[in-house]
């Protein structure tokens, strides 16, 4: 969490936007897609999240984790806004 090693936005994005992919028919994937206003263009909204965010710097994910759920609700990161709008949708339960 606070190690000063580089993060790489281009191996982040390959990352998020082949998982998000492979997720594609998730009923998880299926309801985040349906309650994106553009869509949910994959590329585009990883594009967005790892250029915005600021959470490679470790003096960030500090502040964050030192504020505790707090500075985490009050946040304006898009990672971190995405994490908040995604959590309640992927801990949903499957319909049967």
């Amino acid at each position: 969490m606070y190690s000063p090693a580089t993060i790489y936005p281009s191996t982040e994005k390959l990352y998020m936007s082949t998982n998000l992919k492979l997720a594609e028919e998730s009923s998880a994937r299926r309801r985040l897609r349906a309650s994106h206003p553009a869509g949910g263009d994959v590329d585009k909204t990883v594009d967005a999240l790892v250029d915005g965010t600021k959470l490679a710097d470790p003096a960030v994910r500090k502040a964050l984790v030192d504020g505790g759920e707090a500075a985490v609700a009050a946040s304006t990161d898009p990672m971190i806004v995405a994490a908040r709008r995604v959590d309640p949708i992927v801990r949903e339960p499957l319909a049967a």
